[in-house]
């Protein structure tokens, strides 16, 4: 089963889970485009108030969460270790029971086991992280 396949399986869950309103993918493998295949997937079922972000800043990430409600945000970033306030408002929202639309958080790097609050969004949300094969190790 392809990677695409894999996001796509993943979406499906959200969008099905009557309690959990966030999806973290953190796809490492450059060659799949994760927020467009997300995008065009949400696009493909129809679903309300589909809009995509790259790179937003804090303040446009904050004002796309309070109006969360009836959408769906695709929202992505090639690195989310260096973007600490996003991470901040990201673990406030998953905390939220229902805020009424759904979240797509794509990067491409992300340590999610860095602290103590990047490993309780994954526990709170939906999460799939791909991660490439470690090298061999030499002989």
């Amino acid at each position: 089963m392809g990677l695409e396949s894999t996001i796509k399986q993943f979406l499906d869950s959200l969008l099905a889970s009557k309690n959990r309103h966030t999806l973290c993918l953190n796809i490492a493998d450059t060659s799949v485009n994760a927020e467009h295949v997300a995008f065009e997937y949400l696009k493909s079922k129809g679903v309300a108030g589909l809009a995509e972000h790259r790179e937003p800043t804090p303040t446009v990430f904050g004002e796309q969460l309070t109006m969360i409600a009836g959408r769906h945000l695709v929202v992505s970033f090639d690195d989310l270790d260096k973007h600490p306030k996003i991470i901040d408002m990201l673990a406030e929202h998953v905390k939220v029971p229902d805020p009424g639309g759904k979240l797509v958080m794509v990067s491409r790097h992300w340590d999610s086991d860095n602290t103590e609050k990047e490993r309780g969004i994954r526990k709170t949300c939906l999460f799939y992280q791909q991660n490439f094969a470690p090298p061999p190790k030499q002989k």
